[in-house]
Order: structure tokens, then sequence, then C-alpha cells
């Protein structure tokens, strides 16, 4: 049996990132697509991957599952909130009080990826601190 592929977009920094060294960790051929070529930093092989391309792959009959992740540390989170006091007002709105890490929403996109998961097909998994609860 051959390792499975991966297709995954924004796959240079952040959650994208943490979740493709997540899935070559697992074995998987990894194919990634994203909008910074110097920043790779995985001694495993990639390639390039259009959007054209994706939606192809997608429409080849493979379970598909979303991740609505929450506040996460990344660049974009800091991005957007812009300064020290606006990131601490969007933490403290997330029940559990914190901001999640990237590699806490990759672990949930491993998951669903996963034969745990084999069942799973056309769910949303709110990884979000509780703010969907809410």
């Amino acid at each position: 049996m051959t390792a499975p592929v991966v297709l995954i977009t924004g796959a240079l920094t952040g959650i994208g990132r943490a979740t493709a060294l997540g899935f070559a960790r697992e074995g998987a051929r990894i194919v990634v697509s994203g909008r910074h070529d110097d920043n790779v930093a995985s001694k495993h092989a990639v390639e390039g991957f259009t959007k054209a391309a994706a939606l192809e792959f997608a429409e080849t009959g493979v379970r598909i599952n979303v991740v609505a992740p929450g506040t996460t540390e990344t660049g974009m989170l800091n991005r957007f909130t812009g300064t020290p006091e606006n990131k601490a007002n969007l933490i403290s709105s997330v029940p559990m009080k914190r901001m999640a890490q990237p590699e806490e929403i990759a672990e949930a996109i491993l998951f669903l990826a996963s034969d745990k998961a084999s069942y799973i097909t056309g769910a949303s998994l709110a990884a979000d601190g509780g703010k969907l609860a809410r």
C-alpha cells in the first residue's frame, strides 16, 4: 500500500504549515500550495498545486470535512489584531481564555483525515476554544 497523498493549501505558514508537518510525520505524501516559496521548511518531497488542480482532486470522491479554527496564534492573527490590546480583547472572548497553537488545529485536521474518523464526511469541526458553544 502506498502512502496517502494529502493536499494542503496555505501550507507554508501558520496552521497550514503545522498541518503539512503533521501529515509528513505520519508518512503522507504532501502536495502543497502557498505564496511564500522560500518558506518551505520540510525535508519531505512537496509539489506545487494550482487551485484548479485542487478542485479536480476534491472531485475524485475522497471524504471531505472542514475544520473551523478559532483564535489561533499565527502571523495572520497578529496582522488582523494590530496591537497587543486588540489581541488580548479577542482572546478574552474565547471561553477557554487562550488562543490555540497551530499544532492544535493541525491535530484536529489529522484526526478527521485518519481512519479513526472513517465514517465522518461532510462534517464541520469547530476547533475554537468553545466560542461556537456559547
